[in-house]
């Protein structure tokens, strides 16, 4: 059987990066293997806070994301306003909604027949996006 083992010298060789695929193609996984869901899971989530962070303020490097977000969460009030207070079908109804939000946004009006409950929410989000405005300002002018 010398024939075969000079053969197997002259069939061109592979980098070993190929080399390595092909064992793992041809090899099946072992049993005991397993991805760890707590690690995947914890992963999902962080990647998760990181686009939602870099969508409403681009992680303190955009303004322009700020108020972009700003502006969706008028938009958001407003059309709560219309369809649980106000006429769905006229335009003018949109209209005044969203500088209703604008003013409950920055505290000035303090609807009775909203939820208690919804107005520390707006609150809250107030309260984030200055704070989140800060920070844009601060890191911009520690740079110069």
């Amino acid at each position: 059987m010398p024939g075969r083992r000079v053969a197997a010298f002259r069939k061109p060789r592979r980098r070993e990066g190929q080399r390595r695929a092909s064992h793992l193609l041809e090899t099946p996984a072992p049993l005991d293997t397993h991805v760890d869901v707590h690690t995947g899971l914890k992963s999902f989530f962080e990647w998760l806070a990181f686009k939602s962070l870099d969508f409403i303020w681009g992680n303190g490097e955009s303004a322009a994301r700020l108020c972009r977000f700003v502006l969706i969460i008028f938009f958001g009030m407003a059309l709560y306003d219309v369809l649980n207070f106000g006429d769905a079908q006229r335009l003018g109804s949109y209209a005044s909604a969203f500088l209703t939000a604008s003013e409950i946004f920055v505290g000035v009006l303090t609807p009775d027949y909203y939820r208690k409950s919804y107005l520390a929410l707006i609150t809250l989000i107030r309260l984030a996006a200055i704070g989140f405005f800060l920070s844009i300002l601060i890191k911009r002018f520690n740079r110069r």
